[in-house]
């Protein structure tokens, strides 16, 4: 069951909400919420009234080494869902983990809306030689309320694939 617990197999913590009840049609069962909520289900600080850093998802470290061709991280976003949508000081980030510089680096970042949005997918070459070592990593960071479950993002069917273009979808 992905209710309330992040797959330990592929996941260094545990703070997201993996579910199948908070998208709004996702494109696969086990859906990544982001929200105030840590892995508990209690608000990370409900006395904080500013827009913060909420949950976080990252991945256990992956061996890039000896990828011949485009790597292709790709994943789907959506906004809300059945859950409260995330204001414009709210936003969703990626960063990858470069194994040579044991640095994080901003990928991709997009803010919240006044508007529920479908999921969008969103496809990123792995083109850095960096990341193609032994130790690459993954992480999204949420920034919104502490205070509950609110400024709701949902990732839904993660991807790292070799060997595939921008042009590759479902």
């Amino acid at each position: 069951s992905y209710e309330n617990q992040a797959d330990s197999v592929y996941f260094e913590d545990h703070f997201v909400f993996f579910n199948n009840h908070m998208a709004d049609r996702p494109i696969s069962k086990g859906v990544a919420t982001f929200d105030g909520l840590n892995e508990f289900g209690r608000a990370y600080d409900i006395n904080k009234t500013t827009t913060d850093t909420a949950d976080i998802l990252t991945s256990k470290p992956i061996n890039l080494n000896g990828a011949l061709d485009t790597v292709l991280f790709s994943f789907f976003y959506q906004k809300g869902g059945f859950g409260e949508l995330p204001s414009v000081d709210d936003s969703l980030s990626l960063r990858f983990f470069n194994p040579v510089t044991q640095q994080w680096n901003s990928v991709w970042k997009v803010s919240g809306t006044s508007t529920t949005s479908n999921f969008k997918q969103v496809s990123i070459p792995v083109v850095n030689e960096d990341y193609l070592n032994d130790g690459f990593k993954f992480r999204f960071i949420s920034f919104g309320s502490l205070q509950g479950a609110f400024d709701n993002w949902h990732i839904d069917y993660l991807s790292l694939n070799e060997n595939l273009s921008l042009k590759d979808t479902l």
